[in-house]
C-alpha cells in the first residue's frame, strides 16, 4: 500500500469532485505522515500506525505536495483555476491564504485571500501573470457554510462573470481586487 504514490486523487479534481478530491488527498496524507520525523513513509503497514519501507519517500512526498498545489493552483489547458479545491475551513472568518511567486506555466503567480465572512464577504488580491497570460483566470470561493455568491466586485465595480462559486476574471493586465459577497 503506497497511498501517495499513484496520484489517484487527481482524477477527482478533473471531474470537479472537490469533496472526494479532498477526502482522497487528506486520507492518503494522514495514513503515511509521521509527525515525529515530518515525512511520509512508503508503506504504512502492517497497520496504519506502522511502517514498512523507506522513510523520506521522495515520490510519495512529491505527489502529496502536488495535490496540495492543485488545491490552490491548477493549470487546466489555457485556463488557470485558483483555489479550485481548498477546504471550506480554510476560508473561515479571518483566515488568510496566500501564494508568493508560485511557479506556473503562465508565469510567476502571487495572490492573497482574506476571509471576512462574518461581515459577509471574502476578498482576494491577484497580481497579473505576465509571461504567458492564460486565456482565463477562474477563482473558486468555497464559503465555509456553503452559502451562494450574491454579488461580486472587481476593482470596486460590479462584476457579472460568476456562476455558483466560480468567478471568471477572463484576461487582465493589472492587479485585481476581488470582493465576493454572500
Amino acid at each position: 500500500m503506497q497511498p501517495n504514490l499513484y496520484g489517484f486523487q487527481v482524477p477527482y479534481l478533473w471531474r470537479d469532485d472537490v469533496k472526494h478530491y479532498l477526502r482522497a488527498f487528506f486520507n492518503s496524507f494522514a495514513v503515511a505522515f509521521y509527525p515525529d520525523t515530518r515525512m511520509l513513509t512508503e508503506h504504512p503497514l502492517p497497520t496504519m500506525a506502522d511502517w514498512a519501507g523507506d522513510h523520506f519517500k521522495t515520490s510519495d512526498e512529491a505527489i502529496s505536495c502536488y495535490c496540495l498545489r492543485l488545491a490552490l493552483i491548477y493549470e487546466k489547458g489555457e485556463d488557470l483555476l485558483l483555489l479550485p479545491a481548498v477546504p471550506r475551513g480554510w476560508l473561515d472568518d479571518r483566515k488568510h491564504i496566500s501564494a508568493r511567486d508560485a511557479v506556473t506555466y503562465f508565469g510567476p503567480l502571487s495572490f492573497e485571500v482574506e476571509s471576512k465572512v462574518s461581515e459577509g464577504f471574502i476578498k482576494m488580491t491577484l497580481n497579473p501573470l505576465t509571461r504567458n497570460p492564460p486565456k482565463s483566470v477562474i477563482v473558486r470561493f468555497r464559503h465555509p457554510k456553503e452559502l451562494k455568491i450574491h454579488r461580486v466586485q472587481v476593482n470596486g465595480k460590479d462584476w457579472t462573470g460568476f456562476e455558483k462559486d466560480l468567478v471568471n476574471l477572463g484576461r487582465f493586465e493589472k492587479k485585481v481586487d476581488i470582493a465576493v459577497y454572500y
